[in-house]
């Protein structure tokens, strides 16, 4: 395998897994499902038991792989480095995150240009930082110390994730017997 492909499927498997992660947890402990029902918020974000919500973790197989291949021309210089993480974190933070070009939740474009409430864009952060952060100090750790007790764990919950947002999707569509 090429060590290209390597790095990609590597970003992805740990972008998948750590955004289901941190999905689940932020969904739990900042009431995801309250906040989307807002009035204010509701033109703007699906609620938690819409296909498309179940379907986000699925999705982000894609979001993996241009991640992994826009990452890969600067990686060499991030690998090398004991802060490498750092360094990836801040580019996923300032470029993904705050900096983003749309008018996206959370980033300073979104805080200008929508008419959502300050506490919305905010509220989110947590997530961003804690999964950006996951991100970064998985992938930098996998790419120095290739180990199977990294690599098992971060495919095996990256699977479960897609797993489970296909079996969201089927249970949202109503194909799945009721429990």
């Amino acid at each position: 395998m090429s060590s290209t492909l390597r790095f990609v499927l590597r970003a992805l498997a740990c972008h998948v897994a750590t955004y289901f992660v941190a999905g689940i947890a932020a969904m739990r402990l900042a009431d995801y499902a309250t906040l989307f029902a807002r009035p204010d918020v509701a033109v703007l974000m699906r609620p938690l038991d819409d296909p498309w919500v179940a379907a986000g973790p699925t999705m982000q197989v894609l979001r993996g792989l241009v991640l992994g291949l826009a990452l890969r021309p600067v990686w060499p210089a991030l690998r090398t480095s004991p802060r490498g993480w750092l360094a990836l974190w801040g580019l996923l933070v300032g470029l993904a995150g705050l900096g983003a070009t749309g008018a996206a939740p959370g980033s300073l474009e979104g805080i200008v240009y929508t008419v959502l409430p300050l506490d919305f864009h905010l509220r989110g952060w947590p997530e961003v930082l804690a999964q950006t952060l996951a991100f970064a100090c998985l992938l930098h750790r996998w790419e120095r110390s290739p180990s199977r007790w990294l690599a098992v764990p971060v495919i095996a919950t990256a699977a479960l994730a897609i797993v489970a947002s296909a079996l969201g999707v089927a249970a949202a569509l109503g194909l799945l017997p009721p429990s």
